[in-house]
C-alpha cells in the first residue's frame, strides 16, 4: 500500500508543471492598465498606449521578489524611433507560481504622422537572464473630432485604476480627453455628458450629466491641445450596463460618442 502510494504521489509531482522557462501568457493593446484588450490596433495623435503583458516562468530572489526590465521601442513608417524607454518591474510575487501580469503606458505625441508603425517589447528577467520579445504592427490614424483613453479609478484622484465594472455600493471615477474640436472665432465650447442603458439598451439615468467647457481667450485656445473631462457614476444595483460618454463641439454644431460596457454585480 505504502509502495503505490508514493508511487501515486510521484506522479502526481512529476506531472505537475514547473514553469521554468520565461514565456509570454498574453501580449494585449489594451483600455488602461486594467481595462478590456482594445479593438483595434489603431491610434491616434494624443493617444496613449497601454500595453497588458502577461508572464510565466518569473524567477524571484531570497525575498520573494522579481527583477524583470523592460524595454520598448516605436517606429513610424519611415523608420524614425519616436519612443525608446527601459525601466524595471520589481515586485513581490506573494502568491507565488512565477507568473506576473503588468502594463506598459506610452504617450504619442501631438504630430504622430500617419501610417502604419512598429512596435517592439523585450522583457528580461535579470536574475535567470532569459528574455522574450514581441513585435505588433499599429496604425496610427488622423483622430477628427474623439473621444480618447477613457480611464476608470477607484478614488476622485486618479491614483488607483479601476476597471468599469464592480459591485453595487461602489463608485466609479472617470477620466477622458477629446481632440478634434472646432476653434471657431478663437474660441472652444463644447460639452461632455453621459448616459446609462441597461442590457436592452434604454437609458435608465433619469438625470443624465453634463459638464461645459468654455476657453475664450485667444492665447488659451491656440495652447489647448486637448479637453479634459471627468466624471462619476455611483453602483445601486447589479446587472449589465452601459455607459455612453457623448461630447457636443457647439462651434462646430458636431458630437461624438463612446459607449463602455461595464457589469455591477453583487458582493
Amino acid at each position: 500500500m505504502m509502495r503505490n502510494l508514493f508511487a501515486l504521489l510521484a506522479l502526481l509531482t512529476l506531472s505537475m508543471p514547473a514553469w521554468a522557462k520565461l514565456e509570454l501568457t498574453q501580449a494585449v493593446l489594451a483600455e488602461g492598465p486594467v481595462g478590456p484588450e482594445r479593438k483595434s490596433q489603431e491610434f491616434y495623435p494624443l493617444d496613449e498606449l497601454v500595453f497588458r503583458i502577461g508572464l510565466r516562468g518569473v524567477k524571484v530572489n531570497d525575498e520573494g521578489r522579481c527583477d524583470l526590465e523592460l524595454s520598448f521601442r516605436l517606429v513610424t513608417p519611415a523608420g524614425q524611433t519616436v519612443i525608446d524607454q527601459k525601466g524595471p518591474v520589481q515586485r513581490a510575487l506573494v502568491f507565488g507560481g512565477g507568473e506576473l501580469t503588468t502594463a506598459a503606458i506610452f504617450l504619442i505625441g501631438l504630430n504622430a504622422p500617419e501610417g502604419v508603425y512598429t512596435a517592439r517589447m523585450t522583457i528580461k528577467d535579470k536574475l535567470s537572464q532569459e528574455e522574450v520579445s514581441l513585435e505588433k504592427k499599429l496604425t496610427c490614424k488622423k483622430p477628427g473630432f474623439r473621444i480618447l483613453t477613457p480611464r476608470f479609478f477607484h478614488d476622485n484622484d486618479g491614483k488607483i485604476a479601476a476597471a468599469a465594472s464592480g459591485t453595487i455600493s461602489e463608485a466609479r471615477f472617470f477620466r477622458l480627453k477629446v481632440v478634434g474640436y472646432s476653434r471657431a472665432n478663437d474660441q472652444i465650447r463644447a460639452t461632455m455628458g453621459w448616459q446609462i442603458l441597461d442590457a436592452d439598451g434604454s437609458i435608465v439615468d433619469s438625470r443624465p450629466a453634463l459638464i461645459k467647457a468654455e476657453i475664450t481667450k485667444p492665447e488659451e485656445v491656440r495652447k489647448a491641445v486637448q479637453l479634459n473631462f471627468n466624471g462619476m457614476v455611483y453602483f445601486n444595483r447589479p446587472g449589465k450596463f452601459t455607459l455612453r460618454l457623448i461630447v457636443n463641439d457647439l462651434n462646430a454644431q458636431q458630437a461624438t460618442q463612446l459607449d463602455i460596457p461595464l457589469e455591477v454585480t453583487n458582493p
